[in-house]
Formats: C-alpha cells, sequence, structure tokens
C-alpha cells in the first residue's frame, strides 16, 4: 500500500508543488517523507521475516526477528501524531485548491488504487500496529509454551502492546487538540463587541481535554434560557448563542470542578420542572433543565466522574493551597417573588427584590440591607 501511495499520490503532488507550496501542501509533504521512513522500515522486516520463513522448520523462530524490529515501531507512533491534522489539510485543500482536488481523483481512478481513495491509504498505518497485536495474540496461542520462539514471541509481543498503547495516547491527544480548536473556533466574537460581564473563552490550558458537551435550559435571574455547557476535565463552561443558529458563543460562566457538585433534583408535579440538575459552587450555584431523563442522568454521571478523577489528582500530586469552599445558594427566581417573606411588602417598580447572598431567596431593601460598602446583601434571617 505504502509503495502505491508514492506512484499515485506522491509524485504527482510533488510534480505539481514542486515550487513555493502552501503552508498546508508543505505539511503533507512531510507527511510522504514519514512514509517513507515507514516504508523502508517495512521492507526490512518483510525481508528477515521471509528469510526466516523459506527456511522454515520446526525450531524456527520469529519472534526475536519481530522483537529486534518493535523499536522502530515508534514511527508508526510519529505518524499517527500528525494523522488527523493530514485529514483535515485534505479536506480543505480539496475544497479550496481544484488542482488539488484533481489530482486526488485521477489517483483514485488510477488502475493500481483500486476505487481507494488517498485517505484509505493514509489510514494504512495508523491500523497496521494493532494488527500485528492481534497476530502475535494468535500466534502465541498457537505456540507451546516449551517451543523455543515462546518467550520472544512474549516479549515481542509486549512490546508491540507498548507502542500501540502509545499511538493511541497520540490518537486521543490529536483528536483532543482538534476538538478544542472546534470548539475555540465557537468562540470568535471580537474581545470589542462582547458583553461587559462576558468571559474571555480560553481553551488552551496545559492538561485540558474535552468530556462532553450539550444543551441545558439555565434558570438564569428573570427567566430561563437555553445555555450550551462544556465540560472539560478542570472546568465547566456554559455559554450563550450570540445569535440564533450561527453557531458563534458568549462564555458567561466557568465553574472550577474542585469547587463544584451536581445534585440530582427530583421531579414535582410542574412539567416544566422535570429534568432539574442543580449545579452548586463556591462563585455560583443555579439549577438547570435537560430534555429528558437520560440527557439528566448522562450529564450528572459525566460531570460526577470528572470530580472525582480531578480530585484523585488532587490527593496524587498533593497539591497545596486548595481549600474547601462555601457553597453560593441557587437564587430564587424573580418570578417566584411577588412580596417580602419578611415584611410581607409586595414588589413593584418602586420596592424592588434583592436576593440574599447567603440563602439565596429574595427580599426587599430593607429586610436585606447592602453588606458594608458593596453591593452584595444578607438578609435579616442570616445575619
Amino acid at each position: 500500500m505504502l509503495q502505491k501511495v508514492k506512484i499515485v499520490y506522491e509524485t504527482p503532488l510533488k510534480k505539481e508543488y514542486a515550487y513555493n507550496p502552501s503552508a498546508n501542501i508543505s505539511k503533507l509533504m512531510a507527511t510522504f517523507t514519514r512514509l517513507d521512513n515507514l516504508l523502508k522500515y517495512a521492507l526490512v522486516f518483510y525481508t528477515d521475516i521471509v528469510g526466516r520463513l523459506e527456511k522454515w522448520d520446526e525450531t524456527t523462530k520469529i519472534g526475536d526477528v519481530i522483537f529486534k524490529f518493535s523499536p522502530f515501531l515508534k514511527a508508526y507512533s510519529e505518524y499517527t501524531e500528525s494523522y488527523n491534522e493530514m485529514v483535515t489539510i485534505i479536506k480543505e485543500e480539496k475544497t479550496r485548491d481544484p488542482v488539488f482536488s484533481s489530482i486526488l481523483e485521477n489517483g483514485m481512478k488510477h488502475n493500481i488504487s483500486k476505487g481507494l481513495d488517498f485517505g484509505a491509504f493514509l489510514i494504512c498505518p495508523v491500523q497496521r500496529i494493532p494488527r500485528y497485536v492481534l497476530l502475535l495474540s494468535d500466534l502465541l496461542k498457537c505456540t507451546p509454551e516449551d517451543h523455543c520462539d515462546y518467550q520472544d514471541l512474549q516479549k515481542a509481543l509486549k512490546k508491540i502492546k507498548e507502542v500501540a498503547d502509545h499511538i493511541d495516547a497520540a490518537i486521543a491527544t490529536a483528536e483532543n487538540r482538534e476538538k478544542l480548536i472546534e470548539i475555540q473556533n465557537l468562540f470568535s466574537t471580537p474581545l470589542s463587541i462582547l458583553p461587559d460581564r462576558s468571559l474571555r473563552a480560553k481553551v488552551f490550558v496545559p492538561g485540558r481535554r474535552f468530556l462532553f458537551e450539550g444543551n441545558l435550559i439555565k434558570q438564569c435571574r428573570k427567566e430561563r434560557k437555553e445555555r450550551r455547557f462544556f465540560l472539560f476535565t478542570d472546568v465547566l463552561w456554559y455559554a450563550f448563542e450570540t445569535v440564533p443558529g450561527t453557531n458563534s458563543y458568549v462564555l458567561s460562566g466557568e465553574i472550577d470542578l474542585l469547587y463544584l457538585s451536581v445534585r440530582d433534583v427530583e421531579d414535582n408535579a410542574i412539567p416544566q420542572d422535570k429534568c432539574c440538575i442543580e449545579f452548586l459552587s463556591s462563585g455560583k450555584s443555579f439549577n438547570a433543565y435537560a430534555s429528558s431523563q437520560d440527557v439528566k442522568m448522562k450529564w450528572i454521571q459525566q460531570i460526577n466522574s470528572a470530580i472525582e478523577k480531578i480530585k484523585q489528582n488532587q490527593n496524587t500530586l498533593n497539591r497545596a493551597g486548595v481549600k474547601e469552599k462555601e457553597i453560593a445558594p441557587v437564587w430564587q427566581p424573580d418570578e417566584q417573588a411577588l412580596k417580602c417573606p419578611i415584611c410581607k411588602s409586595e414588589f413593584n417598580l418602586i420596592w424592588r427584590k434583592h436576593h440574599c447572598r447567603t440563602c439565596g431567596l429574595i427580599y426587599c431593601d430593607t429586610c436585606a440591607p447592602r453588606i458594608h460598602n458593596s453591593s452584595d446583601r444578607i438578609c435579616k434571617v442570616c445575619k
């Protein structure tokens, strides 16, 4: 397959873009260099294996050949790390460059391609190592433990599994990077036109991985609004769409998972209150509503799993300075408060509503005075 890539795709592409290639094409050419290295290793490996098979008898060994070859398999890891980026580049260039698209179409029509497109060839090295693992596992099952090749096959399988694990990790890292880029692009609104209270969406943070996303109906102060939630390994984001249907978002909240907990709120008789999740944190607490019980439980499961892992890592690393913080109360929705629960005064344009920062309930100006010179208030009950 790798030899076919050189004939069908590498040669015409290098000829067409020999001078002043774009950044994307240059990256693609670097991939061909990696493929050339893989082909060299594969040919040496093939020659050694065939040499043993040609002199086959009951005492012939191939485990030592595979074990000797295993360090070179790390080249497959390097190739795999760039694979996802190459797939993205190919899609972009096919849309942008008619000449590039034509070369790929002609390659697929080539008699030795047998209808396979460029991507089908590029994925072959990614699939090779898992196939080696399966092959060696089957070979071990068919090899008696007292055979002279058994221990070498075991060592070879162990080494190749290590490479396979490294490749799996590289694939996961590459996929996570692509997803983070995708999310970053959702928050492309210029800072100059963002609302005053919006947060800057900084997606790329060391160690951060994407976990889960979806829409929930968040209980805001005056009404319920749809928000897009993004769960990462360290934080939970919620954002609003700038204009419906534009797929462009503004970050309105960020909660550190170390200080977050979620609670499954039991359904009551009111239909619109079903599938409620209570988000409790030191900075802000609120209720949000899922579209179904399944979605609700999925969110709770994902968040609790992420919280458990980050707290385990915190204990493992023995991080200093991380202390428990007080949980902010869930604010009572404005529409639920018609009068002050202490003085019974009815709320109106003059007699305004104020949330107590301790209990989250709504009181009047008199019954929930300001705390010193700040805008925060605490009701007389909580004082």
